[in-house]
């Protein structure tokens, strides 16, 4: 592979393993066997000298021991390799290595790297010619232009909706209008009322 795709291919698996990050690593340390819970019969929370996998209070409680089924349990977790502890020493053993690599990366390529242009919306004269100049006005939004079954556009440069208000109405979509249109929600004649253009305005004056 080369040096971009490894690195397009990390930006993809990162944000795999970023999605749902915390809920996964709960569930993870959750899963390692930190012991037997402690609301279960003959495990207590309280602070003691812990003796192999059973723990031994100074206190007037004398020694506290497991019950049988609980030793029984203890001793098949003590024999048996606990795969979440495995998960979370690759996962914190990988996360650091990462962390490392990754800055290492960049510190290789920044002195090479360029600002990147800021997106400045293009002048009429530049829009395609399959865009409608109308819906554009809005954030670049691109909206085709509706075709006739011949091939032949409705409305040069304007999609049928555009083309269809500006016929009804003799004037373009206002802005506004637009918005609320690009955004799904229903346009509404007071709508339409609200943002009408003054009479005598023209187009381009301020």
């Amino acid at each position: 592979m080369t040096i971009k795709a490894d690195l397009e291919h990390t930006h993809s698996t990162l944000t795999e393993l970023l999605n749902g990050l915390d809920s996964a690593l709960n569930a993870l340390h959750d899963a390692t066997g930190a012991g037997y819970p402690a609301k279960a019969s003959g495990a207590a929370s309280t602070p003691g000298t812990v003796v192999g996998r059973y723990v031994e209070h100074d206190d007037d409680t004398g020694r506290v021991t497991l019950t049988l089924p609980e030793r029984i349990m203890d001793q098949a977790q003590q024999r048996r390799p606990d795969p979440a502890q495995a998960d979370l020493a690759q996962l914190s053993a990988a996360a650091a290595t990462l962390r490392v690599e990754a800055a290492r990366a960049l510190d290789a390529l920044a002195k090479y790297q360029r600002p990147v242009p800021r997106r400045i919306p293009r002048a009429d004269t530049e829009i395609p010619d399959d865009w409608c100049r109308s819906c554009h006005r809005n954030n670049q939004h691109h909206t085709p232009v509706s075709l006739r079954p011949s091939g032949e556009p409705y409305y040069a440069g304007l999609c049928r909706w555009c083309g269809d208000f500006r016929k009804a109405h003799k004037y373009d979509v206002p802005l506004e209008v637009l918005r609320v249109r690009h955004q799904g929600r229903r346009v509404t004649l007071q709508l339409i009322d609200t943002h009408k253009p003054l009479k005598g305005k023209r187009k381009g004056k301020r």
